[in-house]
């Protein structure tokens, strides 16, 4: 394959369903051909970035699979809640100097996500596990920042009525959170 090219990817109908699903259901654009936007950043951020072509189709093409069926757990009145604009799928992905695996950008006026697909290997279950949990971890920052705000399903009171009558974190020395086991009460 060419090493400059994805015309293998964009004629793969697996790919290219998989990509339509995603897009459907979460009513964001997928941009991963090389030639597409550039994440967006603040101006002070260093990013480097480089899209997909055809030299990795077998992982991409694993990744696209892999993050269509992680995203299809979640409920659409949850997804197109969240109002993502763009997921990036890239092959290099170095944010303020460092390889990274994801980032949620909730912190821009227009949410986005991306995933960085450098270190992805198919063959071994850590680096598949590894990426399905980062897909995980990148979403619940962005769930994290639209629901928890003032106004959230999940801000204060909201949140708090969730939990069982009596329930308490089991807290430690340092009044650090390190379990929400419901702990019974002690008599003072």
């Amino acid at each position: 394959a060419d090493a400059h090219s994805n015309a293998q990817s964009k004629a793969d109908a697996a790919i290219q369903n998989d990509i339509q699903t995603l897009e459907k259901q979460w009513g964001f654009k997928v941009l991963w051909e090389p030639g597409s936007a550039a994440p967006p950043m603040p101006s002070k951020v260093r990013l480097e970035y480089s899209y997909f072509t055809d030299k990795k189709l077998p992982q991409f093409k694993e990744f696209i699979r892999m993050i269509r069926d992680e995203l299809q757990m979640y409920p659409v009145e949850i997804t197109r809640r969240l109002n993502v604009k763009n997921l990036f799928i890239l092959d290099d992905f170095n944010f303020r100097g460092a390889g990274v695996a994801g980032q949620g950008m909730s912190w821009l006026p227009q949410v986005y996500f991306a995933y960085g697909l450098h270190g992805f290997d198919t063959t071994k279950t850590t680096s598949m596990d590894f990426l399905r949990r980062t897909i995980h971890h990148e979403l619940l920052h962005l769930m994290d920042k639209e629901f928890s705000k003032e106004g959230g399903p999940i801000y204060g009171e909201a949140w708090e009525s969730l939990n069982e009558t009596g329930f308490v974190y089991k807290i430690s020395r340092l009044n650090a959170v390190v379990s929400n086991t419901p702990v019974a009460p002690t008599a003072s």
